[in-house]
């Protein structure tokens, strides 16, 4: 074997084509921690392991209904596939509780606890990775699916593609978390920022001029008498836009906050800052016009306060975005479902059984307004997202998980 065709790390064969070691590059997946649901491969690595072979490594520390599931088919692995499995592809904790497995001849056992020493984990962290382990068997299958697309949190550094790949064996939802992380891969696609700042920008200007408004400092300029919305003063023109910033009380200021944030996240990754502060004036004013329209009509003269038209209007496009994604790849990912979808589907019904229940001080037709602006947004911005999602995910983004 020559230096120009063996690895310098282990003394491998290097591959002629990629001139890399496979023993190296797949000791270096085996440690990779899950980074993003959209790293190409890693859902592949997730789903190839055989959940046999994994019952049989960590058998007397299964559950008895795992051991149920799992007891007709372990006839099917065979002492060489344990072999290749443990020194090759198990984690540290398949490892540690294989090393300790009395269900193996004592050959294998020592395969596994001289696997362990190789790699350099401590009796500490084995108790630490086996613990993980058993905390992502027992966890919800809905809980898990949403663990394995956004990896975080306090045990993140425990979250090995290996181990995750085994999980998902046991589990027995390798074809589910294939198709839920293409999901999140083709959801993702059409993201344009990493970070929803402007969010919180809207956010915190909202909440400070609550509070200066509510200080002494009221004296020296009053935010409620020169920036709300009212139908007897349409010759200053900011007031169609400076009335979303000004709130009434606390628990009508905690509404729309909790909303602009749970509505607003999602909205602004796909949307991009400069189109998300758009599409939120746009409705801020969609509404103030239907407000002032409706109460010129009405012979209302009370004054109209809060974002609610604004986030009417990102409730109504996420729902509209959402509902179209479904249609388009077959569902919604989990992640964005219980998160700002469903928040969007929940304002959006909960405004239009406010605006046709009669309640009082509400300005229903501020809300209304802003959701015909949203859903316009959302249709004329349709293409545009769909082009997007088949240029960067398409097919062999697909093929590559």
């Amino acid at each position: 074997m020559t230096q120009d065709s063996a690895c310098l790390a282990c003394g491998g064969t290097l591959d002629p084509v990629t001139g890399r070691c496979p023993a190296c590059a797949q000791k270096a997946r085996r440690s990779q921690q899950l980074q993003s649901p959209t790293v190409p491969g890693q859902t592949k690595m997730l789903t190839a392991v055989d959940g046999a072979t994994v019952a049989w490594a960590c058998w007397t520390g299964l559950p008895y209904l795992a051991r149920v599931n799992w007891y007709e088919r372990l006839r099917e692995v065979t002492a060489e596939q344990l072999k290749v499995y443990l020194q090759l592809h198990a984690s540290p904790a398949v490892l540690s509780m294989a090393s300790r497995n009395t269900e193996l001849p004592q050959g294998l056992r020592d395969v596994a606890r001289a696997r362990l020493n190789e790699i350099g984990i401590t009796p500490v962290q084995e108790k630490a990775f086996r613990r993980h382990f058993w905390r992502l068997v027992q966890t919800p299958r809905r809980k898990l699916l949403q663990h394995l697309s956004t990896p975080g949190g306090k045990q993140s550094r425990y979250d090995r593609l290996d181990l995750l790949g085994e999980i998902t064996a046991l589990r027995e939802v390798q074809s589910v978390v294939r198709s839920e992380r293409s999901l999140v891969r083709a959801f993702r696609a059409m993201f344009r920022v990493r970070v929803p700042f402007m969010v919180w920008f809207f956010v915190g200007v909202c909440v400070s001029v609550y509070f200066v408004s509510s200080s002494n400092a009221a004296r020296y300029f009053d935010f409620a008498t020169n920036t709300c919305l009212h139908p007897q003063q349409t010759d200053e023109p900011w007031r169609l836009v400076s009335y979303t910033f000004l709130h009434g009380s606390w628990r009508h200021l905690i509404m729309n906050m909790w909303g602009i944030i749970l509505v607003g996240y999602v909205t602004e990754l796909i949307l991009g800052r400069l189109l998300f502060v758009v599409v939120f004036m746009a409705s801020a004013l969609g509404g103030a016009l239907a407000s002032l329209a409706y109460k010129s009509v009405a012979d209302i003269g009370v004054a109209t306060v809060g974002a609610s038209g604004a986030l009417a209007g990102l409730a109504s496009m996420a729902l509209f975005l959402g509902l179209w994604f479904g249609a388009r790849y077959g569902r919604i990912p989990m992640r964005y479902t219980s998160g700002t979808l469903m928040g969007g589907a929940f304002l959006v019904s909960n405004m239009v059984l406010g605006a046709t229940g009669g309640w009082h001080q509400v300005d229903h037709a501020c809300h209304l307004g802003g959701m015909g602006v949203g859903i316009a947004a959302a249709m004329i911005l349709r293409p545009t997202l769909a082009r997007r999602a088949d240029a960067r995910f398409g097919w062999r983004a697909q093929r590559a998980s």
